[in-house]
């Protein structure tokens, strides 16, 4: 949101949302430290209070606004390609280690393997818009040796319906 506030001379708009932030992050950092004694805890419960409530309050609706984003929109186009492929291998990653537990190192690197894939495969399915297939086709036209361009071709080739 800086970057584009900047850019669209939002600038002092986005300051005044991250003061809001930061001084309410501060309040409840002194009401929880200080007041009810809670310490380190009640630092880091301030400032998880602080971003999980007033970023999507505040920042978002900025970021949409300068944009001409809807939520909606935001979504589709957003939120839900990178939600998607985290989901699934996370689902994964506890469905194996639920299943068979993770006991050693090479269970480990096995199921983050396949947890990898899964996430790969996700993500070139179904959260690729067409112009991140145009870059990733003109990407494999530029892998250096024959050998290893067919390699990324069999690969990633799939990926890139144009």
């Amino acid at each position: 949101t800086y970057i584009i506030a900047g850019v669209c001379g939002e600038i002092k708009e986005f300051s005044l949302r991250q003061f809001a932030i930061h001084s309410v992050n501060l309040a409840l950092t002194i009401l929880f430290v200080i007041a009810l004694g809670m310490g380190a805890v009640g630092s880091a419960a301030a400032t998880l209070g602080a971003v999980v409530l007033l970023e999507p309050l505040l920042m978002w609706r900025l970021g949409w606004r300068i944009v001409g984003a809807t939520p909606a929109s935001w979504w589709r186009e957003a939120a839900w390609p990178c939600l998607l492929p985290m989901i699934s291998s996370a689902t994964v990653c506890y469905a194996l280690k639920s299943g068979f537990g993770v006991e050693t190192w090479g269970k480990l690197l096995g199921f983050s393997a396949a947890a990898a894939v899964v996430f790969a495969l996700t993500a070139g399915r179904w959260s690729l818009r067409e112009q991140d297939r145009l870059d990733l086709c003109r990407l494999l036209d530029r892998v250096p040796g024959e050998m290893v361009r067919a390699l990324a071709r069999r690969v990633l080739g799939p990926f890139c319906r144009i």
